[in-house]
């Protein structure tokens, strides 16, 4: 930097001037005025531009390598930390399997015993409130036995339709009422499995007997139930439930499982009292052993708040950093279902107003700190290099480095903001570089899942607004019309109907909704899809889905067939009714080829699902008014042969009471039935 200098010239002639003197005044010196202190900033004035250049050079340098450095340290911490929580979040689903799995077998093998013939005959026979005979009691409790130890739980007891128990595994409580929750009896009433967490106090245990932990008395326990119906094989009517039972408490096989699957950490269940109150079922503390043997059993939490907001999220996970012993964990927790039915679709998971169990998984945070302790090292390495080489490299390293980040800062930004299209730009393949390709994937797989998610929710307004309207009317007819209408109104194609498949192998189209500009389909339709050698692989749910007719492997013949209905793309979707084949749902693109999306394919099927379910309600209300009419008709046919009856007996009393009193003239009429024949022998006496 250089000092600027007044110039101004002067008139009056003087004399000789100093040199550093200008004009009339005299010259400030370079460098401090004397006397005057030199700063710091004063010192790098009068540095040379050389060395000024390079102190600059090195500052910014320093200082954009220090500034990379936190960004990366803040962006990898962030990263470590995410990676760290999806790896809670995958543990404790793996502890919510293995938690599950018990349960799952336990099910099976009742789900099993529930066909055995002994068990049936029991039933039987408690349902005709007949008594067991003393060596068939014994085969049951044998049975039950047998699988209490087999399994190593607490409860196995088969109890009969009226809610008594018929054999149990441990005490004798034959006779004694028991629908714990009223389960049982929602068995009996909807004959579904139900796989169900619950509480059983102290007072029940007692009448039990079962076999328990060591040391575990005089308090509430938390128990896993499996209620499985018993049917009676030939009229199908369920006639007893047979009930097993699987106390958590103590168990420390529940929690040395998931312990054995991640490696180490912590693995608790806790139960939830009607209190609001938690209580430890059963926990292991491996802490920072490697050796399972080495764990600390029942290690309680100290702060329970997470458990308080895992039962609000009600089944959802819940994760947060949480002290156990002498770690800190990153602690997942999940509330356990309070009932899982078992559906013909699959388990359905029902949580209660308050779920009684909550699942617990810490994973340990070792992998975490070392990370950050190895990138603080690389980085402080990074800056000794980069120190090195900062005057040739600085220009470099701040295009390479500096730019991208900001880039993909300002991306991120866009991102968060709401642009779903921006995406980071990828300079290089070094870190960066990579740290742009993940936040790329990120933001494709987030788009993803927003546009899955809303076109679930779409899917799901759709059909819940077409399987209300055909839901409207109990007419075949007008439910037919109203899913080809509303299907149409949903998906814009150009024709949609319905095919009735009789039984003589021929189709008839029942119902359709066709765009005007296209030509209709008449009443039959004609090509290769409805050959009766596809209607098998309909009716075992095969669906046909074709983009554009050209390119789905069709021969020149069966191509001819559909453009003689102007057919460039279809759907074929078969509706069942109670499991047969009703007919098709057919949609047809006519104007050009279609690439059919998943969301209209699902809503197809799931508008074909919802017609078989109207279809089956509409035909057994049909055949319960038809069977009302028949009644009707016998009535009333029976009430006039009554009133016919009543009419000839009245005729015939007379006809003899005119006989009795000397008129032997007097005639019987002859008529068909029994009448007629005691007036033919009236007649006979006559005579």
């Amino acid at each position: 930097m250089v000092n600027k200098v007044d110039t101004q010239n002067s008139d009056q002639p003087n004399a000789l001037k100093s040199p550093w003197q200008v004009g009339n005044q005299p010259h400030q010196p370079l460098g401090n005025p004397p006397g005057k202190k030199t700063s710091l900033l004063q010192i790098f004035y009068n540095l040379p531009i050389s060395r000024k250049q390079s102190i600059a050079l090195i500052t910014c340098e320093l200082i954009s390598i220090l500034g990379v450095g936190i960004g990366a340290t803040l962006i990898i911490t962030s990263s470590l930390r995410t990676q760290l929580l999806n790896e809670a979040k995958a543990e404790l689903a793996i502890s919510e399997v293995t938690y599950n799995l018990k349960v799952n077998q336990m099910g099976f093998g009742f789900r099993g015993q529930s066909d055995n013939p002994a068990i049936i005959e029991a039933a039987q026979t408690a349902a005709k409130q007949q008594n067991l005979s003393l060596v068939r009691k014994a085969q049951i409790k044998k049975i039950l036995q047998n699988e209490v130890k087999a399994r190593k739980i607490e409860y196995a007891t088969l109890v009969g339709k009226d809610l008594r128990i018929i054999v149990n595994a441990n005490a004798d409580r034959q006779g004694e009422v028991f629908n714990p929750g009223n389960l049982v009896s929602q068995v009996i009433k909807n004959p579904t499995q139900l796989k169900v967490n619950t509480l059983v106090n102290w007072s029940e245990l007692s009448k039990e007997l079962p076999p328990l932990q060591s040391g575990f008395t005089n308090q509430d326990a938390l128990i896993r139930y499996t209620i499985t119906p018993v049917q009676d094989p030939n009229t199908k009517e369920t006639i007893g439930a047979l009930v097993s039972g699987d106390i958590v408490n103590g168990k420390l096989p529940i929690v040395s499982d998931t312990l054995n699957a991640t490696g180490n950490g912590y693995s608790a269940v806790y139960s939830r009292k009607t209190t609001g109150e938690f209580s430890l079922a059963t926990a292991l503390d491996q802490g920072k052993s490697q050796n399972l043997n080495q764990a600390q059993p029942n290690v309680d939490l100290e702060d329970k708040s997470i458990l308080t907001a895992a039962v609000a999220a009600k089944g959802k996970p819940v994760i947060s950093r949480v002290a156990v012993g002498e770690q800190t964990y990153t602690v997942g927790a999940i509330a356990i279902a309070n009932k899982i039915l078992e559906e013909a679709d699959g388990p359905r998971s029902v949580f209660d107003s308050q779920p009684v169990a909550v699942l617990v998984r810490g994973t340990p945070e070792t992998t975490l700190n070392n990370s950050l302790q190895q990138s603080f090292i690389q980085q402080a390495i990074t800056v000794l290099i980069a120190l090195g080489v900062v005057s040739l490299s600085a220009l470099i390293l701040r295009r390479a480095i500096i730019r991208p980040i900001e880039e993909l800062q300002q991306t991120a930004q866009k991102f968060a903001s709401g642009d779903r299209t921006v995406r980071a730009q990828i300079f290089s393949s070094d870190e960066v570089g990579q740290l742009a390709d993940t936040f790329n994937k990120m933001a494709d797989n987030i788009t993803s899942q927003s546009f899955r998610q809303a076109d679930e929710s779409k899917i799901a307004q759709l059909t819940n607004e077409i399987t209300s309207r055909v839901r409207e009317s109990l007419n075949s007819d007008q439910i037919l019309n109203a899913a080809v209408n509303h299907s149409r109104e949903a998906i814009p194609v150009e024709r949609v109907f319905i095919s009735r498949c009789e039984p003589t192998g021929n189709d008839t189209i029942v119902a359709a909704s066709i765009d005007s500009s296209w030509q209709s389909i008449g009443s039959h339709i004609n090509n290769f899809y409805f050959a009766p050698e596809y209607m098998e692989q309909y009716s075992q749910g095969k669906i046909i889905v074709n983009n554009d007719i050209h390119t789905a492997g069709l021969n020149n013949y069966q191509i001819a067939q559909l453009e003689q209905l102007d057919i460039k793309a279809n759907i074929i979707i078969p509706i069942l009714v109670n499991k047969q084949l009703y007919g098709l749902l057919v949609a047809h693109q006519c104007s050009s080829p279609r690439q059919w999306q998943e969301i209209e394919i699902n809503l197809f099927q799931q508008v074909a699902t919802q017609v078989g379910f109207a279809l089956e309600q509409a035909n057994l209300l049909a055949e319960v008014e038809q069977a009302r009419q028949a009644a009707e008709t016998v009535s009333r046919e029976q009430r006039r042969q009554k009133e016919t009856l009543q009419t000839q007996l009245m005729q015939m009393l007379t006809e003899v009471e005119s006989a009795s009193q000397g008129n032997l003239t007097v005639r019987a009429d002859v008529t068909a039935g029994e009448i007629g024949i005691v007036a033919d022998f009236f007649n006979s006496i006559i005579e």
